[in-house]
């Protein structure tokens, strides 16, 4: 995963120690992890196998990011609670666009499992008369088509001579 350090990585791993994390602040505890690791983890999704999507988990990273700031410090000293005043409302977001979660995948992962990024924009191509793949094998040779796809891998020729 891009932009993850490697010690996080493994702190994350070694110290789950047999037993699942049960939220974000669990997992910032153990685990020791910084907040930067943290929006690592919820910028790839990584954070659904705490139940939340990473559109949510982003959002209460956010919210736990650095220090409460002093209007907000206020704690009931006697049981070491924040006061009501100073807890903020469970937020529901709504989740983010399927394209979207892919797009997002291959910007934090370099790939995505969800689907093909061209299957986003199947309709949207066919609309401007894109040709698939499948609809090649049928075509004479020599007709101009427009087709569309993803560079996977791009290749220099080495110098001759």
């Amino acid at each position: 995963m891009r932009g993850l350090a490697n010690g996080d990585g493994a702190r994350l791993v070694a110290r789950r120690g047999g037993f699942p994390y049960d939220g974000i602040e669990d997992l910032r505890r153990r685990a020791e992890l910084p907040t930067a690791a943290l929006e690592r983890l919820a910028e790839a999704d990584a954070l659904r196998g705490l139940r939340i999507d990473r559109r949510q988990a982003l959002w209460a990273v956010a919210g736990t990011a650095g220090t409460l700031l002093p209007l907000f410090a206020a704690t009931d000293a006697r049981r070491n609670l924040p006061l009501p005043e100073a807890e903020e409302p469970a937020m529901l977001l709504p989740a983010m666009p399927e394209g979207r979660e892919v797009v997002e995948d291959y910007h934090t992962m370099g790939l995505s499992l969800r689907q093909h990024p061209v299957a986003v924009l199947r309709e949207e191509l066919r609309g401007q008369r894109a040709v698939s793949c499948a609809e090649l094998a049928q075509l004479r040779d020599g007709r101009r088509v427009v087709v569309a796809g993803i560079v996977l891998v791009r290749q220099k020729p080495r110098p001759r001579g």
